[in-house]
């Protein structure tokens, strides 16, 4: 507990592992509700944007720490940086489409 860079990358690998899981379990779902497609739409999406995203930010996070020969210390700012940009995205979950309108669920019948 000391150690200040072994602190703080063991809090940014639990944030994203944390953050990961969560989307990993229920996003395939809330994209099915949200923007009215099939469960095998959802989940084709969610793996079409998360591989690829998953394999590119791995390759470029090792493509800048070699590009600007980051030591530790820069190695801990980029990871905390790239951390609180990833926690600010997340306020994308807030976009929400309009309800449909259901008779009889969220709509009235007009002749009874």
């Amino acid at each position: 507990m000391q150690n200040p860079t072994f602190v703080f990358l063991s809090m940014a690998t639990v944030t994203e592992k944390g953050i990961a899981a969560g989307i990993a379990t229920f996003i395939a779902k809330y994209i099915e509700s949200q923007f009215r497609t099939s469960a095998g739409e959802a989940a084709m999406l969610m793996g079409l944007v998360s591989i690829p995203g998953a394999t590119i930010g791995t390759l470029l996070g090792g493509y800048l720490v070699k590009r600007f020969e980051l030591q530790v210390r820069g190695i801990v700012k980029m990871c905390t940086v790239l951390t609180l940009m990833t926690k600010v995205s997340l306020l994308m979950f807030l976009i929400t489409c309009d309800d449909v309108s259901m008779v009889g669920v969220n709509t009235a019948y007009h002749n009874r």
